[in-house]
């Protein structure tokens, strides 16, 4: 929940998008709107299958690399797809002409699969690589991911939370 100009918000992609409304990063017309719900949706489908990846660390090597098989496999159908928009979009952003929330998701997205299944997941794809460098430049993302509003990926500990908060075993 988001506590937000007098508004309790919930559910993480209304919340992204009426902060990406607020920040002016939602594009400049309503083809750039529909353009950053697309690519907004598609970071969500490949982030779904990462969201487990720390539960499946704690279970062992068996599961986490067959986690990671997954994972790869679902990158390697989504990654070229996604360079090919930011290659269409001129190279440098995914939608228009300015950085968009779908910038901000694509990087959330690739980073993550970088940090679950190394560097060589993103090899492959230059422009993906220069938007990653490109947000991670911004002042605004160098602060968050300084701050202690940053989380970095789930560990046992994390995972542990988690199941204890949900009544559930790991």
């Amino acid at each position: 929940m988001l506590q937000i100009d007098g508004l309790e918000l919930v559910q993480t992609q209304a919340i992204v998008r009426y902060v990406a409304k607020r920040a002016n990063l939602f594009g400049k017309s309503a083809r750039d709107e529909v353009k950053c719900d697309m690519i907004a949706e598609a970071c969500h489908d490949v982030l779904s299958l990462a969201v487990s990846a720390p539960f499946k660390r704690s279970h062992g090597s068996e599961e986490e690399a067959a986690q990671k098989q997954l994972m790869v496999t679902k990158w390697s159908k989504f990654g070229p797809r996604f360079e090919a928009v930011l290659a269409a979009n001129g190279g440098k952003f995914m939608v228009g002409q300015a950085i968009t929330y779908a910038d901000v998701l694509m990087v959330h997205a690739m980073t993550w699969y970088v940090e679950e299944c190394g560097p060589e997941t993103v090899s492959s794809l230059p422009l993906l690589v220069d938007l990653q460098h490109q947000v991670f430049s911004l002042p605004g993302i160098q602060a968050f991911i300084k701050s202690k509003l940053y989380y970095p990926l789930g560990d046992n500990a994390y995972c542990a939370q988690v199941c204890e908060t949900l009544g559930r075993k790991i």
